[in-house]
């Protein structure tokens, strides 16, 4: 049901805007801005590359830039298993800058291996 429903797996408050930032495992990078309603898919594909499992996400609160990761672009959550064992090495962390010069289109920054990737300005994703 969840694929049908979503699966949101990260949640992280802009602290200035007061916009709550959502990835799911299923729908992406979502957005419930400070007016509340319903959320926003802001992204669901980098590089013409669909996610298929978003999992974890911070928010930068000096620059708004939201990090966040895509577990696997073959796999889905509810074959977390398959991936595990295939070795899929697919993972990516992704920046969305919602600044209009940055044209708000997620980018991929680097692929990683699991555990704990690399810090980016005092950030550490891990799972």
């Amino acid at each position: 049901m969840e694929q049908v429903c979503g699966r949101p797996l990260g949640l992280k408050f802009n602290e200035v805007t007061c916009d709550l930032y959502i990835v799911d495992a299923y729908f992406g990078l979502m957005v419930v801005r400070s007016n509340g309603g319903v959320a926003k898919q802001l992204a669901i594909t980098v590089e013409e590359v669909s996610f298929r499992f978003t999992n974890a996400l911070d928010i930068d609160q000096d620059t708004g830039i939201v990090y966040f990761t895509n577990t696997s672009i073959l796999f889905q959550r509810w074959a977390y298993a398959i991936a595990m064992q295939t070795g899929d090495k697919t993972r990516r962390l992704l920046k969305y800058d919602r600044e209009p010069k940055s044209d708000g289109v997620a980018k991929r920054l680097i692929l990683f291996k699991w555990g704990c990737i690399k810090q980016i300005r005092g950030f550490c994703f891990s799972y």
